[in-house]
């Protein structure tokens, strides 16, 4: 699950970010911004960058379904 997450505190060394309600600290990532992206899985919080958000948000192209083939039958006698 990746999540556009508020900075709720920036300094040199860590920052604090609201992720569902929860205050996660992480490495600081050395620039003032008032978001971040921040994948969860497998129990563990990694920033990602804007494009692997993207990616993730995006919605798949609905496919339309093909007709299927008639196969024609000739009998003979």
């Amino acid at each position: 699950m990746i999540k556009k997450c508020n900075v709720v505190l920036h300094n040199e060394a860590v920052m604090v970010i609201d992720f569902d309600g929860k205050k996660i600290q992480m490495p600081s990532v050395k620039c003032d911004t008032e978001y971040v992206f921040v994948e969860f899985k497998d129990n563990k919080y990694s920033l990602v960058t804007e494009n692997e958000y993207a990616d993730y948000t995006a919605k798949p192209e609905k496919k339309q379904k093909e007709m299927p083939k008639v196969k024609i039958v000739e009998e003979v006698e």
